[in-house]
């Protein structure tokens, strides 16, 4: 029988960012944007932008400590990184065209940020596909040979 090693917990690069977000957006909400992102978002969008990295954090800190089904916090997880990678592909893309080359490092970091959380949320993804995927039983290699 094969054995499925699915490690939760194990990836310091998205515990961190998952445990900083909701600083962040909450930091920016009280304290006010920068000026630059002021500059190249609108205030609507801007605001729906924090608030969705204070979602995306609290989604995903939830999924890390969530202490039932191993599903459910993997589910919660994939969900918060998706909502990350699409809140910080937004970000990276308004900033590239509204900030030009002035941007350039921060819009290359966010994209770093954004392309993780994807890839994240596909390896979680396949590990969900695993859970669900029932269990086969290795090959009969004592059978007859050809």
């Amino acid at each position: 029988m094969r054995k499925r090693l699915i490690w939760r917990n194990r990836r310091p690069f998205e515990n961190a960012v998952v445990f900083t977000s909701p600083m962040c957006g909450t930091l920016m909400l009280v304290l006010g944007a920068p000026p630059s992102l002021g500059v190249a978002m609108p205030e609507p969008i801007r605001i729906g932008w924090q608030l969705g990295l204070i979602v995306a954090g609290l989604i995903g800190i939830a999924g890390l400590l969530w202490p039932g089904r191993y599903a459910t916090g993997l589910g919660l997880e994939l969900a918060s990184m998706l909502m990350l990678g699409t809140v910080t592909s937004m970000y990276a893309i308004t900033m590239g065209v509204g900030g030009g080359l002035a941007a350039v490092t921060s819009v290359s970091f966010i994209t770093a940020v954004a392309l993780a959380s994807w890839w994240r949320g596909g390896e979680l993804l396949h590990d969900l596909y695993r859970l669900v995927e029932p269990q086969r039983p290795a090959p009969d290699l004592a059978g007859e040979f050809p």
